[in-house]
């Protein structure tokens, strides 16, 4: 099992890509169990997991619907009650003097849930922006920026531009990024923080084509997807029916293309396909589609 002792973290999603989740729960078992050389999460994907027998996939997400306890899973299933309700009282003489935000109290909750846990692979959902972020103590695997849009501009900026700035504060010293949707707008911000930091960014649109919605129905989208360099068509089902799922199902085939690449793990085209059939019934994600 790989230590998780220093918060090492795999991957972190900016945006909520329950179908890289998907993806990420049904190709781990396939990896070897000599350890990963892997950190423990991303930052960014957010859409951030099930969690599979002796190798997890585990999100920590930034919303809930009915139970706190949905933000924190390992293999798929929420932690205890309990272990909340201890954590608060062995820490509470440590983090009360410094009165932490609730986010910040919830993702020391979460770093110190999947440490005791010894998870393999942790997905990790960014709070606000990017830059000043709690979650961006960690040095992840890879980096995922989904989108960028006019989103809490009191605290990020009014423009796209300024915007971008505190999201591109993920990215990490040698540590590629992919961006989910590219513009003109705001790709040289990425490009040239990358280039600062010897980064490779990965425009997810240069690597993966839409063909379209082949078929539409009350439980599943069909897409055609080509990956650009093999021009090699994937046929590919999802259970996330938000028309927004275009963009994210290219940047998940992004994400998927450099690990299996470019880390330990083995992601096989039948790999991929199933897990986005099962994106979100695999993670438990309540009000994703």
């Amino acid at each position: 099992m790989v230590n998780f002792a220093a918060v090492k973290i795999v991957l972190t999603i900016l945006g909520l890509l329950s179908l890289v989740l998907g993806v990420v729960g049904i190709f781990l078992p396939l990896l070897p169990t000599t350890p990963l050389l892997l950190l423990s999460a991303w930052c960014f994907i957010r859409s951030s997991t099930k969690l599979y027998d002796w190798l997890l996939n585990h999100p920590y997400l930034g919303k809930y619907i009915r139970n706190f306890r949905e933000r924190i899973r390992v293999n798929g299933e929420m932690m205890e009650e309990e272990y909340v309700v201890d954590f608060v009282e062995n820490h509470r003489h440590f983090f009360e003097p410094l009165y932490p935000s609730f986010f910040e109290l919830t993702t020391a909750l979460a770093f110190k849930y999947f440490a005791d846990q010894e998870v393999d692979i942790a997905v990790i959902e960014v709070g606000l922006g990017g830059r000043l972020d709690c979650t961006n103590i960690i040095r992840p695997l890879l980096s995922v920026i989904t989108n960028i849009s006019f989103d809490h501009t009191q605290f990020l900026g009014s423009t796209l531009k300024e915007i971008a700035t505190e999201k591109a504060g993920i990215i990490k010293k040698s540590v590629p990024v992919v961006i989910g949707q590219a513009s003109e707008a705001y790709n040289a911000v990425f490009e040239q923080r990358a280039e600062e930091l010897h980064s490779r960014v990965i425009f997810a649109e240069d690597e993966w084509r839409l063909n379209g919605v082949e078929h539409f129905d009350d439980d599943n989208q069909h897409f055609s997807l080509p990956r650009m360099r093999d021009d090699r068509d994937y046929e590919l089902d999802i259970d996330l029916l938000g028309d927004y799922q275009r963009h994210n199902i290219v940047t998940a085939c992004a994400a998927a293309d450099y690990l299996a690449e470019h880390t330990p793990l083995t992601i096989s085209r039948r790999a991929l396909r199933e897990g986005l059939q099962v994106a979100a019934a695999s993670t438990g994600l309540a009000g994703r589609w």
